[in-house]
């Protein structure tokens, strides 16, 4: 676990941003919420659980258990601790796309015309 956190020094961790949101009286990440909208962090992208560029991270939701589980690219607002949307929702049909949609945002300045032009 040291290490984990020696890695993470300086880095924003999806952790740090499930806590900030609760801190702030959001509900975002409630147990309840997820199960609402069947959303589910993608953890496995996230290097040591840190955010990408510290600011982007992936979900994936599922209308009802016989449609696909589509991704969706999320950014994090450390001043609001509020989470956004980068593009649209479920915009992604493979994880793996939306993971270089997010390293794409983060090469070019958040700028999703131009990542969806390089991605897609």
């Amino acid at each position: 676990m040291n290490e984990v956190r020696r890695i993470n020094a300086g880095r924003t961790t999806i952790e740090d941003v499930i806590s900030a949101n609760k801190e702030k009286g959001r509900h975002w990440f409630d147990k309840e919420t997820m199960r609402f909208f069947r959303s589910k962090i993608e953890r496995d992208e996230l290097r040591f659980g840190q955010l990408i560029d510290d600011k982007y991270f992936i979900t994936s939701e599922q209308f009802d258990s016989s449609s696909p589980r589509l991704f969706t690219v999320r950014r994090f607002n450390p001043k609001e601790s509020s989470i956004n949307t980068v593009g649209e929702f479920q915009e992604f049909k493979r994880k793996a796309t939306a993971r270089d949609f997010a390293w794409c945002l983060a090469d070019h300045d958040g700028d999703v015309e131009k990542c969806r032009e390089i991605i897609k």
